[in-house]
């Protein structure tokens, strides 16, 4: 008997039967008993639909550790290892759950669905586009030297919010594009065929709705960030407790292969830019050729609206009146 059995003793509330086989599987593989728990699907995931109809797995499996607990303790020294193990899963769950619910009704109850789903989508690309562009701006104000390096979009020169920490651009890209992401299956999920419109001429920076729905949509990535580490690559679980609140907070298992792991895709990121530059001087003249072509192709159709001109997703943003108008 092993995890696919447990999966069905839970779900029939076998806890005793569920208390014996638990226990026999933490003490025949300790270091493998929660990645193979958590792999298994023998407990509902935090963020499916279906969680509360299933919650009593969770309730059961719960009640299960409690006794599988004593008869760890009776066989082994470590029944407290175990103990920290199914606590930290099942408190995780139940928290990734309450934010997760609490989230998704705010979500759902946001002003910015009122609009229709062409100008939600088209209010996120153009945002999206600008920050990009905003962005790379800032990256190459604060890299003003003679060298290109390759890291310029990785080192950590952008200030989070809370002012503590250092992001980079690279990150702040990737972490932007997730949200709207998230935001954009959302969209398409909730709208029903036939209320697709023709799309309007959009500023998203006039709009507080969209700061309020991409927040919300940050936090749902960073629910789905949370378990992802959790349930593939091991984080650890435990409540910490500061200013006389507690917090579930998760951690990896190594810091330092943490760090080797980083390296290692920065050292990609360098192969890639020293591969990208090697193909830009062997076909330099090729490429040249084809920007004079692509000029050519695109100088009918350029527009020029009161200023300096961007391309945001088929719009054109002035610098001096900050509005946008399509092409």
């Amino acid at each position: 008997m092993g995890l696919d059995q447990l999966k069905i003793l839970l779900r029939k509330r076998q806890n005793d039967q569920s208390s014996q086989l638990i226990s026999q599987l933490y003490l025949n593989n300790s270091e493998g008993f929660r990645r193979g728990l958590l792999l298994s699907g023998c407990l509902p995931e935090p963020m499916n639909r279906n969680f509360d109809s299933n919650s009593f797995i969770l309730d059961s499996f719960e009640s299960s550790c409690l006794e599988a607990e004593k008869i760890i303790a009776d066989k082994s020294l470590h029944a407290h290892e175990f103990r920290d193990i199914y606590v930290g899963i099942v408190s995780a769950i139940k928290a990734i759950r309450k934010n997760f619910c609490s989230n998704s009704t705010r979500l759902e109850g946001s002003s910015f669905l009122e609009y229709d789903v062409v100008k939600q989508l088209q209010m996120l690309f153009v945002f999206y586009e600008d920050q990009c562009r905003l962005i790379q701006q800032q990256v190459e104000n604060t890299n003003k030297g003679d060298s290109i390096h390759g890291y310029e979009m990785h080192v950590s020169t952008f200030k989070t919010r809370d002012g503590e920490q250092a992001a980079s651009a690279s990150d702040k890209q990737e972490s932007l594009l997730e949200i709207i992401d998230t935001l954009a299956r959302y969209l398409y999920f909730k709208c029903p065929l036939g209320q697709i419109k023709e799309p309007d001429d959009v500023c998203p920076y006039e709009d507080s709705k969209i700061e309020e729905i991409m927040l919300l949509a940050e936090g749902k990535f960073f629910l789905d960030l949370v378990w992802e580490r959790i349930k593939f690559r091991n984080w650890n679980v435990e409540w910490i407790e500061t200013q006389g609140r507690s917090y579930l907070g998760t951690y990896p298992p190594s810091h330092d292969e943490l760090k080797y792991e980083r390296a290692s895709t920065i050292r990609y990121y360098y192969k890639d830019h020293a591969d990208i530059h090697k193909l830009m001087l062997e076909n330099g003249e090729s490429i040249r050729k084809s920007f004079k072509f692509t000029r050519a192709l695109a100088r009918p159709h350029a527009s020029l609206v009161g200023g300096e001109e961007f391309p945001l997703a088929g719009s054109r943003i002035s610098e001096v009146t900050g509005k946008i108008r399509k092409i």
